[in-house]
């Protein structure tokens, strides 16, 4: 069992502090403070990979998109793919930026969802998902100067975001003023 628990732990952690943890010292802070990292940061990313689960579900069996902008969606992966490539391209470890990647797959399916619910055609849907494969080749080919840039801009995009929506829930809203 202790061999199972090593080799399940050493690539997180380190050799050193796999042996400190699997000895049960407590008093070695510097790898309690890394595994309980670890615990987070893996609780983060499998949490995210289920957060617009409960979305997609009331979508399927509502049969419907209203009140979803597909441009928010586009615009939120847009930011995420840029970030993906800055951390990926920084070498920061998986840990840190995988949410996105989950996020990312998430919002595709509510895209592609959104898009039949509104009959946008499967050429468009296609060509899109294109363009997001060149979008993100590029970004994986630049240099980190060109994707510390390019993180200012996913701020910018990011938040950019959320502003189809908002306009779509106002036009909402002002059906109801008297």
């Amino acid at each position: 069992m202790q061999d199972f628990l090593f080799s399940l732990l050493e690539p997180l952690l380190g050799f050193k502090c796999t042996r400190s943890i699997l000895s049960l010292d407590i008093e070695d802070k510097v790898c309690v403070k890394l595994l309980l990292s670890k615990i987070i940061s893996t609780g983060i990313i499998a949490g995210s990979c289920i957060v617009k689960l409960p979305q997609i579900i009331k979508i399927k069996s509502s049969k419907t998109t209203k009140g979803l902008s597909i441009l928010s969606f586009n615009l939120q992966n847009l930011a995420i793919i840029i970030a993906l490539a800055y951390n990926y391209k920084s070498g920061n470890p998986f840990s840190t930026y995988g949410e996105g990647a989950a996020l990312v797959i998430q919002n595709f399916i509510i895209t592609v969802l959104i898009a039949q619910d509104t009959k946008i055609s499967n050429l468009l849907v296609g060509l899109g998902f294109a363009a997001y494969t060149i979008f993100s080749n590029f970004l994986l080919n630049s240099s980190i100067s060109e994707l510390n840039k390019w993180q200012w801009i996913s701020t910018i995009i990011g938040l950019g975001s959320k502003l189809p929506q908002v306009n779509y829930i106002t036009k909402f809203l002002d059906l109801f003023k008297c």
